[in-house]
């Protein structure tokens, strides 16, 4: 049967697998060596002067039918709590999921409020939850609360977008900005 075949098919099917097999390799490397979801350290991809301007238009649209001396005193406030984020670093140890945003650590078991305390010693409620391609953090306070979802965009870049919501806000604060992986 062997003698029947065409010795251009032959070669040709020679060809393919020398060719098939070293492809097959260097992908499995590459997918080894990339980092799966949203695990590792992120800074920030947006350029720092236009990321403060996305939130500081942000700000300004949650205050801006507050009277003047409301306004300004909840602008003050909201940038306060606002701080543009250079860094963030996600990380799951076993039951328990550790964000790291700039200077401040929060860990929680996955999907329960648990207290922490923020860096500018505020106690407030913190829950978390992490997918493979979606961080979600929600943080109540005595104030109001804010939501934290960073998703991972097919691109590699993750974005990051806020919600800032409380009773003392006629609208709620929202902004993104982007993120790329270290």
């Amino acid at each position: 049967m062997s003698s029947l075949r065409s010795p251009g098919r032959s070669r040709l099917a020679r060809a393919a697998v020398l060719i098939a097999v070293p492809l097959a390799f260097a992908a499995a490397a590459f997918a080894q060596e990339a980092p799966a979801g949203l695990e590792g350290t992120w800074l920030l991809h947006t350029p720092r002067s236009r990321a403060q301007a996305v939130i500081d238009e942000g700000i300004q649209e949650a205050v801006d039918s507050m009277g003047p001396l409301r306004r300004a005193i909840g602008r003050r406030r909201l940038r306060a709590k606002n701080r543009l984020l250079g860094t963030v670093v996600v990380a799951r140890e076993g039951e328990r999921i550790a964000v790291t945003l700039e200077d401040w650590t929060g860990t929680t078991r996955a999907g329960r409020f648990e207290t922490v305390t923020l860096d500018d010693g505020e106690e407030v409620q913190l829950q978390q939850t992490l997918t493979e391609t979606r961080l979600v953090q929600v943080f109540r306070g005595e104030d109001g609360q804010r939501r934290n979802v960073l998703t991972l965009r097919p691109d590699g870049r993750a974005v990051l977008a806020v919600t800032v919501t409380s009773d003392q806000l006629p609208d709620p604060l929202r902004y993104r900005v982007i993120y790329r992986r270290r």
